[in-house]
């Protein structure tokens, strides 16, 4: 039987994203154990508005916190990101060290992709007015 040349050729996304996964995580984690400053959203200063990650860096330290409940209120897309991050990091590091199998989905269809992409652009334009209503508030 031959080796399938085609699957070793593939790039191992699982050891790849972990790798980077893991390497956000620490350098998030110094940022904050040596209490560096939040930077400036540029968008915010130049318009006055936030941004679709405005308030990413308060919800990700107060995960980090274990305050769920306020990370999900500082903005809901980065809390779900960081959420989802961390649920692939675990099915990455079961696939690279302990070997199991890996998951692969098959290609989609011009539709399915299209649909993907509407629904992504509604749940950030969605998470978008969240914001710009939170902050308007005074939050």
């Amino acid at each position: 039987m031959k080796p399938d040349v085609q699957a070793k050729a593939q790039p191992d996304h699982e050891l790849l994203w972990l790798t980077v996964l893991a390497a956000v995580a620490a350098i998030g984690l110094a940022w904050v154990h040596f209490a560096l400053p939040t930077p400036r959203c540029l968008f915010h200063t130049v318009t006055g508005l936030p941004c679709p990650t405005c308030g990413g860096t308060r919800c990700i330290r107060s995960l980090i916190a274990g305050d769920f409940g306020t990370a999900l209120a500082w903005n809901p897309m980065v809390f779900l990101l960081v959420l989802a991050a961390g649920v692939y990091g675990m099915y990455a590091a079961a696939v690279t060290v302990l070997r199991w199998p890996r998951i692969r989905f098959r290609r989609l269809s011009v539709a399915q992709a299209r649909a993907v992409r509407i629904g992504v652009a509604l749940a950030v334009a969605a998470n978008w007015i969240y914001l710009i209503v939170r902050f308007s508030r005074g939050a």
